[in-house]
Order: C-alpha cells, then structure tokens, then sequence
C-alpha cells in the first residue's frame, strides 16, 4: 500500500524536529524507536488482531523509551510517536495493507493534536 502523502508528512516533521533539536537527537532517537520492545510487541498485536493501532498506541510506544539522554518534552515525544508510526507502515502495513494513506495521516494529526500540537 503506497503511501507517498504520509511520506511527505513524516519528512516535513521530521525536518521541523531536526532544525530544532539537531540531526544527532533524531537519529539517536530513531535508533531507539527503532529497536523498542514495546514497538515489537505493538507490531505483533496488530498483525494478529488485523487492524492499525491509534495514535496513543504510538505515543505510548515514544514515551516507553525515555532514557537520561532525551529531555521529556512534547516535542521529543511527537516525533517519537511517528517515527513508531513510520517504522510500523513500513514493517507491518505495507505488508498486510491495514491503514491507507489517509488513515495513516489522520493518525499522524492525532498524534500531533495529542502532544500539544508542537511540531
């Protein structure tokens, strides 16, 4: 299932957090994303259960991996939501097709609507 809108989305963001925390705070926070337990265990639900999880499910996935590292803010947290927004369409949804590119970017703007609408 392409998702070229939702693509574009993620990079405006993406860019948006990294002018203003650094490229070094983004990939540092990807990589933990990335290698998050909890997204596995997100990614798992959502094969076996047949549906795309909700922006809160993301957002809990960004908040499971704070560390001393990252300062806890809403900003950190946005952006950590949908980089587990990302890494899972790319994984899971690609694959099984559970959330078309509109669903994905509703998801996106509740995830950013929830944190404060900070990016």
């Amino acid at each position: 299932m392409i998702s070229a809108m939702f693509n574009l989305y993620y990079i405006q963001k993406q860019n948006a957090f990294i002018e203003k925390k650094g490229r070094n705070k983004y990939d540092t926070l990807y990589k933990k994303i990335s290698s998050s337990s909890i997204l596995a265990k997100l990614e798992g639900m959502s094969i076996h259960g047949g549906q795309a999880p909700g922006a809160e499910d993301f957002s809990m996935v960004a908040t499971s991996n704070w560390s001393l590292f990252f300062k806890f803010d809403q900003m950190t947290t946005t952006m950590g939501a949908l980089i587990a927004l990302k890494i899972w369409n790319e994984k899971v949804n690609l694959r099984y097709g559970m959330a078309d590119d509109y669903k994905l970017l509703r998801i996106a703007n509740a995830i950013i609507m929830s944190n404060g609408n900070t990016l």
